[in-house]
């Protein structure tokens, strides 16, 4: 299936999703709706509970015929925060307004949205590969981004944009659904701590994959394959060794997990062979 097609069959579902209220939900999206009732109500509440809670025709059957579930329901309600796919100016633009559209859904059902994250984390603690409909949006979303970016990307040759289109999206949702985890432990104010990190990560992930002047009009993804080549010690350990000294290391919020992520910044080599 195309990018096209993938958008249409997106739009189907969401027009299905906008009908299959066998009510009228006081003109609001029922998913919404049935999530701020369990926001209120708390995540063990029954559907029964919610129903009456919404003071409406619609019937505990009529959630269950919807939602066989309370997590069918939070899929289907998060899913639909996922903006529709845009022509963005970079690839932080694009990953930042995702992130942001996801963000503020489940700041704004912070409640049930951290029991329900919560609950899927003890299940896989790295990934919400089980949620296929997220990850469907989610994909369709970065690979119609990227495509739209596809003159300004700059991958090691002999690799094209059209080549890996669909493997970078699903990078960029499994980055995204990481950040959607650590939201739910994050206990800053305004989940201030985890926005921070999906600023950072936008702009590591502009870096990697846009072509850029202060690089030699190429992206920073090219650079570090090119030195892939080079000896691990020349490069890599004196940047570790640079944080090792405890009079900085003391000085660093997380160094063991920097001091980590410098030394996977590239694989170790022996010799000056790629």
């Amino acid at each position: 299936m195309n990018t096209q097609d993938e958008q249409n069959s997106q739009n189907d579902r969401r027009e299905t999703a906008d009908s299959a209220d066998p009510h009228d939900a006081g003109g609001d999206d029922l998913h919404e709706t049935v999530v701020a009732a369990f926001n209120l109500l708390g995540w063990q509440a029954t559907f029964a509970a919610v129903a009456a809670e919404l003071k409406s025709d619609i019937t505990a059957s009529d959630l269950y015929e919807l939602y066989p579930n309370r997590e069918a329901l939070a899929e289907a309600w998060l899913a639909r925060q996922i903006p529709e796919p845009m022509e963005a100016a970079s690839v932080r633009s694009l990953f930042e307004k995702f992130m942001s559209a996801l963000l503020d859904a489940l700041d704004r059902r912070r409640d049930f949205s951290r029991a329900w994250l919560g609950a899927l984390a003890l299940d896989a603690p790295t990934s919400l590969e089980q949620l296929q409909q997220m990850q469907d949006d989610a994909r369709l979303y970065f690979c119609t981004g990227l495509a739209n970016l596809r003159d300004f990307i700059a991958l090691p040759p002999p690799l094209m944009v059209a080549d890996v289109v669909d493997e970078l999206a699903l990078v960029l949702s499994g980055v995204a659904a990481s950040l959607l985890l650590a939201w739910q432990a994050d206990r800053s104010h305004g989940a201030h701590r985890t926005r921070q990190q999906v600023e950072s990560v936008a702009c590591l992930l502009d870096a990697l994959l846009l072509r850029r002047a202060e690089f030699a009009d190429t992206s920073l993804l090219v650079h570090l394959h090119r030195m892939a080549a080079l000896p691990h010690a020349q490069f890599v350990q004196p940047l570790v060794d640079l944080l090792l000294p405890s009079s900085r290391v003391q000085r660093l919020g997380n160094a063991p997990a920097m001091v980590d992520l410098l030394r996977r910044l590239l694989p170790p080599h022996d010799t000056a062979v790629p």
